[in-house]
């Protein structure tokens, strides 16, 4: 039975030999009962019967009996806050968590839009603050947080480790004399209210903690949509945020399956969830990309092949910003081929579980390019305009490539996208607006304000 047991830990969890020995030494007597999970609305203990070699598993009956203290994947068993998950790579049903419809936004709309009235007067420090004793929470849980983000994603935990130690990093006013005699303009910024955010499952910390740093900076209030896939660790972040106080309906969460909850704001439509969000609402949107990877033949093969490799087969190639179309100057093609084959071939170890939506897949496509014009040419011939990777030892050549390429973002001589430093975020059919980013961030929970008055005299 044991033997079972390390099978199915190794498989749902990308666990290592002596990390699974590890675990088993922690488990209570009983190895048939494997996770808790504790109360979001309601408690239920899942409990699975290990199969024997050649069995199937069998169904997962539920107990009402949730006061049984047994093995979590987690050292700190009070971050699981919930009820809904399934494991990406087996199919197998962990958890479940409230799938809220349109009747219940308003209750949580409502008190966040009250709780917005008084956390927006806190001073910029108070808010840094709390931002920071949150930071410390999260740091303090890495190790759970890990482990429950590579359960929920099935990404390796190296990655987990990487999206979790990328944390995020005033507004401001103006006055200036007016081109009329005697006039002073002068702009201030305010808060836009209540911030919605609608995660991704793939990067569920990384996309939550840009846009919560931001919004929370500047003094707005959060509410947050996860995935239906990846709730648990958005809630587990939630659950830290509220032990630092930052104040009931401040950080937010509400867990649906449900697309059509926020149906109307890709519209720019009216929302019908109180009076803070029944005009048209600022939206920064995120929509993908078609991300092109352009090698000249001055490149640098062992800098671009390594980066192309950790880009591409990054999370099984589900990735917004992975290279999505590989174009290399004609007359290294085959050399390039070959050595990123060789390189593939040696380092690449597959593991389980893979969505396959789109291009979000390990898959390498190559095509060849004679001139800088072609390669422009192919990689702007798209919809899409996220992000663009160029790679050559000419300073003059990547200047006029970034320049050129339709992209929101430029990667030159590396696979190195993603940083709280830098303005996130794409044009065309990609989206528009701005996640991270230093002094641009905290303006899309902005507006700007103006207003002009006449002195007596011009001095």
């Amino acid at each position: 039975m044991l033997a079972c047991l390390a099978m199915y830990l190794a498989i749902t969890n990308n666990k290592t030999d002596m990390q699974v020995e590890q675990i088993i030494t922690m488990l209570p007597s009983n190895p048939e009962i494997l996770v808790l999970y504790r109360e979001f609305y309601c408690r239920v203990l899942l409990t699975v019967e290990i199969a024997q070699p050649g069995e199937v598993l069998s169904s997962f009956p539920f107990s009402q009996d949730w006061s049984t203290s047994v093995y979590t994947p987690v050292q700190d068993p009070t971050l699981l806050h919930f009820d809904s998950y399934v494991n990406n790579s087996t199919g197998v049903t962990w958890a479940s968590c409230p799938d809220n419809g349109p009747d219940e936004l308003p209750a949580v709309v409502e008190p966040a839009y009250a709780s917005f009235v008084e956390y927006r007067k806190l001073t910029p420090r108070q808010r840094a603050q709390l931002l920071m004793r949150w930071c410390t929470q999260m740091c303090e849980a890495r190790e759970d947080l890990a482990q429950l983000l590579t359960h929920e994603t099935a990404k390796p935990l190296a990655e987990s480790y990487a999206e979790l130690d990328a944390k995020p990093t005033a507004s401001k006013a103006t006055v200036f004399l007016a081109a009329a005699p005697g006039c002073r303009i002068f702009t201030i910024k305010q808060l836009i209210g209540v911030a919605i955010a609608l995660v991704p499952w793939n990067f569920p910390v990384a996309m939550v903690l840009r846009t919560a740093g931001a919004a929370l900076a500047a003094g707005c209030t959060l509410l947050v949509k996860p995935s239906p896939e990846t709730p648990i660790t958005v809630l587990a972040l939630a659950h830290l945020a509220e032990k630092v106080r930052f104040g009931p309906g401040v950080c937010n969460v509400l867990t649906t399956g449900q697309k059509s909850l926020f149906h109307g704001l890709d519209k720019g439509e009216q929302v019908d969830c109180g009076p803070m969000l029944t005009r048209t609402e600022n939206v920064t949107l995120e929509l993908g990309g078609n991300c092109p990877f352009i090698i000249f033949d001055d490149v640098n093969f062992d800098q671009a092949i390594s980066q192309l490799t950790v880009l591409k087969w990054r999370h099984a190639g589900q990735v917004c910003i992975t290279a999505n179309q590989i174009f290399v100057k004609s007359g290294i093609y085959q050399k390039f081929t070959q050595m990123l084959k060789e390189r593939v071939s040696s380092t690449l170890v597959v593991g389980h579980g893979q969505l396959l939506e789109e291009s979000f897949a390990s898959i390498a496509s190559q095509c060849k390019f004679e001139t800088k014009e072609e390669a422009m040419g192919l990689a702007n011939d798209s919809s899409m305009g996220l992000a663009s990777y160029v790679f050559t030892q000419d300073v003059n050549r990547l200047w006029r490539m970034f320049e050129n390429l339709e992209a929101g973002m430029a990667s030159l001589n590396t696979g190195n996208q993603s940083a709280s430093e830098t303005p996130f975020g794409g044009i065309k059919q990609s989206g528009y607006g701005k996640e991270s980013g230093k002094n641009v961030a905290g303006n899309e929970f902005l507006v700007t304000k103006s207003a002009t008055l006449t002195l007596e005299g011009h001095f």
